[in-house]
Formats: structure tokens, C-alpha cells, sequence
């Protein structure tokens, strides 16, 4: 498959993503208009999990799109053992392209700029702060720890993975959605180029600014 088909193939599988979380989200309003407490928390974990899988698939589809970057570095960056480290890895790639016409300067305020430098670390601390969290709370949930969350060698108890799984709801659903979805139209902007990037960073970056807020008043 050409890049362009891959791209293609990525977006189609991503309309069908989010085709099925609005289906599931009826379903979700209903069961919590009835009470249905057991039907509301399965798909809660349903929807979150399928909400990630939406961002994995937008992340592929941005790293073949535009053949902004090279073969080579696609597959570089695909072979990172996490997805944290994926998207750390194209936003480390692209601010590079992007601002530093693909040099191996390091990544810091006097070679980026300030207003530039302070860009690249609000998306890294989105990254560490927030989608790393919702990845691991899909990651347990993939793995059957719809109750108890267990650590990663799997011989004890998570009780702050626990805790996130026991927490999910409804809102924290549409916390998510603003942050993944957010984070997405960044990185999505930053792979065409710099101009658009730059004049909408403060109002799509506000979604995920408004939504962390939410976020650390509840937990």
C-alpha cells in the first residue's frame, strides 16, 4: 500500500470509531436516564476504550499523511514499545521539521523561540500528564481489569489504576474526548505546517487547558 492509502485506510477506520462511540453514547444516556447502574458502567469502559483505539487510529493516520516525514523516519518512530512514546516521539520529529528544518539541534527556548519552545512543552506535558493516564486506564480495561487493576508484572494490586478504573464516568468520558480530540487537531495542524498551527495553538490548546482544570478539581 502506498502512503497515501495507508493514510486513507486509517481515516476510514477512524469514522468508523467514532460512528460506533456515538452509538455506544446513546445507549449510555439511556442506561443512565434508567438507572441502570451495571449497563452504565460497562459501556463506560466500553466507550473509553474504543475512544483510545479512535486516537491510535488518528495517529497513524497523521504519520502517513502529507509524506511530510520520510519512510525512514515512520518506521523509527513505530518501532518506540509504547504508544506514549509514538506520540513523543512524532512531536519531537515534527517540531524538529517544522522549526529547525530537520536538524539535530536540541529542542530547547533559544533554538525554538519562546513562544515556540513553550508550544512544544505544553504538548509534551499534555502527553505526560493526560494521555498517558487515559492509555493506561484502556490498557487495563483491554485486559480484563474491569474491577481491579493490577501492576504491570501483574502480582499485586494497582490501587491508583483501581481508582481510575472505579471513577469513570460519563464526564470523565467528555474529558477525554475534549483532550484526545484536542491533541489530536494539534499534532494533525503542526504535520502541514507551522502558519495554522501557530494562530489557533491558544483556542484548541484552551479545550485541553479547560478540561486538565476539570480534571484536577475532581481528582
Amino acid at each position: 500500500m502506498t502512503r497515501k492509502e495507508i493514510c486513507e485506510t486509517h481515516a476510514k477506520n477512524r469514522s468508523k470509531l467514532s460512528s460506533a462511540i456515538t452509538h455506544l453514547e446513546i445507549a449510555l444516556n439511556t442506561a443512565i436516564r434508567g438507572n441502570h447502574k451495571e449497563q452504565e458502567h460497562a459501556l463506560v469502559r466500553v466507550v473509553a476504550i474504543l475512544r483510545i483505539a479512535w486516537m491510535e487510529s488518528s495517529f497513524s493516520c497523521i504519520l502517513h499523511s502529507q509524506n511530510v516525514l520520510s519512510d525512514k523516519q515512520v518506521i523509527f518512530i513505530r518501532s518506540y514499545p509504547s504508544e506514549i512514546m509514538k506520540w513523543h516521539g512524532l512531536c519531537e520529529f515534527l517540531f524538529r521539521l517544522q522549526y529547525l528544518g530537520g536538524k539535530q539541534k536540541q529542542l530547547n527556548r533559544v533554538n525554538l523561540g519562546v513562544a515556540t519552545f513553550t508550544r512544544y512543552t505544553l504538548l509534551r506535558e499534555t502527553l505526560d500528564k493526560h494521555i498517558v493516564r487515559f492509555i493506561e486506564i484502556r490498557n487495563k480495561l483491554a485486559h480484563g481489569q474491569w474491577h481491579v487493576a493490577f501492576t504491570n508484572d501483574g502480582t499485586d494490586k494497582n490501587p491508583d489504576m483501581t481508582a481510575n478504573v472505579w471513577t469513570l464516568s460519563k464526564k470523565e468520558l467528555l474529558l477525554m474526548k475534549s483532550i484526545t480530540e484536542a491533541t489530536v487537531r494539534l499534532f494533525g495542524m503542526l504535520i502541514v505546517g507551522t502558519k495554522q498551527f501557530e494562530s489557533d495553538f491558544d483556542r484548541v490548546f484552551g479545550k485541553i487547558d479547560l478540561a486538565a482544570a476539570e480534571i484536577e478539581r475532581r481528582y
